[in-house]
């Protein structure tokens, strides 16, 4: 192998994605493609929380948490 490539990864068997946000908690399933999950959530302005995200199989156990969200407001 190359210097600085990786080998292929393996895809986790995600069903749904949990987000827990200033005392909500969602769940969604991902999109047609598998590749991205999308909550709208209101939240209130100038207000500090916390935001844990998830990803679960298909019998609901825990798999792994969220590399990575993006928020935007709108």
């Amino acid at each position: 192998m190359a210097a600085g490539l990786l080998p292929a990864g393996i895809g986790f068997p995600i069903a749904q994605a949990q987000l827990k946000i200033a005392g909500q908690q969602l769940s969604a399933k991902p999109d047609s493609a598998g590749k991205a999950v999308l909550f709208r959530v209101r939240l209130k302005g100038g207000v500090r929380t916390q935001l844990h995200a998830w990803f679960q199989n298909a019998e609901g156990q825990d798999l792994c948490g969220a590399y990575y969200a993006y928020v935007r407001r709108g």
